[in-house]
């Protein structure tokens, strides 16, 4: 009677562990991805957008936009960024080029993400 109960308990811990591991499992693929894909791209947009306002306050100011040359930095050196580098969240400064193409005013993203 008493081997009876080690060999239940013994299918039973087995069985949990099995099913702890399938759940780390498939905690770590959804959270991988949600990680990767969802907050980092919703960072960048939102960088972005708050780049692209520093850049319209030195075009009021200013009077245009600054070149290729002097690229976002110039942003920072005239007072319209807070901080000392405009980088993605992998450390990245993101691509500026001004004038764009097709007649934009410049062109603006993350070489690590889509263009913007």
């Amino acid at each position: 009677m008493l081997k009876a109960t080690k060999i239940k308990l013994g299918f039973a811990i087995v069985g949990l562990l099995l099913l702890a591991g399938a759940g780390l499992f498939v905690y770590s693929r959804y959270f991988d991805c949600y990680d990767c894909q969802g907050p980092t791209r919703q960072f960048i947009d939102t960088q972005i957008r708050s780049v692209k306002e520093a850049l319209d306050q030195f075009q009021r100011k200013e009077g245009h936009y600054p070149t290729t040359d002097q690229g976002l930095k110039a942003v920072i050196e005239k007072g319209y960024w807070s901080g000392d580098k405009i980088e993605d969240p992998w450390g990245h400064a993101y691509f500026y080029q001004s004038p764009g193409k097709d007649g934009k005013a410049y062109e603006l993203h993350s070489p690590s993400g889509n263009e913007k």
